[in-house]
């Protein structure tokens, strides 16, 4: 297509979406065809970021490429995702709001290493967190995070392109 656009990937994203909707639906109770025609519905109409354990890239909702960052989660070696505090983010789906990020105030710039923005992430029904709550995308000095990721330096460029787009930001975990 003349406009960047990877229409295969469109279509990948989209199906493995519906797919994964469909299955949540019928698991709890609902019907298989409702739960993959909204889950298709919300991907395509969403950008999406994708984290895959060593960066983090933003696409826009036709999947094409808005920027790519390097990033990290848990702590350094750690690659048990179940380990409290100290794995990486559980691969999966989440969901980001961008009215919910939020700039560091005069505290949190010396509680913890947030970098200079942050926003919770919500996963989404169908991801395993084994237990784990309170994921956040964010910025920070020092590489590594408590479980959540972590943007480094590149939080500020991240989150300005993030705030301005109008609805839920799919975000997917999947480690290389």
């Amino acid at each position: 297509m003349g406009n960047g656009t990877d229409i295969g990937a469109v279509i990948s994203r989209t199906t493995i979406a519906a797919t994964m909707g469909g299955l949540v639906a019928q698991a709890t109770g609902g019907n298989f065809e409702d739960g993959a025609y909204q889950a298709s519905v919300v991907h395509l109409f969403n950008h999406e970021v994708t984290f895959d354990g060593e960066n983090v890239s933003y696409d826009d909702d036709k999947g094409k490429q808005i920027v790519k960052y390097s990033a990290t989660s848990g702590k350094d070696g750690i690659k048990d995702q179940s380990a409290s505090w100290k794995g990486p983010i559980p691969k999966g789906s989440y969901t980001l709001n961008p009215d919910s990020i939020s700039k560091a105030g005069f505290f949190r710039k010396f509680m913890g290493d947030w970098g200079k923005y942050r926003a919770p992430l919500t996963p989404n029904q169908s991801t395993n967190t084994y237990g784990r709550s309170g994921f956040f995308i964010h910025g920070g000095s020092s590489p590594g995070s408590a479980g959540c990721i972590d943007m480094g330096k590149y939080d500020s460029q991240l989150f300005d392109r993030m705030k301005v787009h109008d609805g839920l930001i799919n975000v997917n975990v999947q480690y290389k």
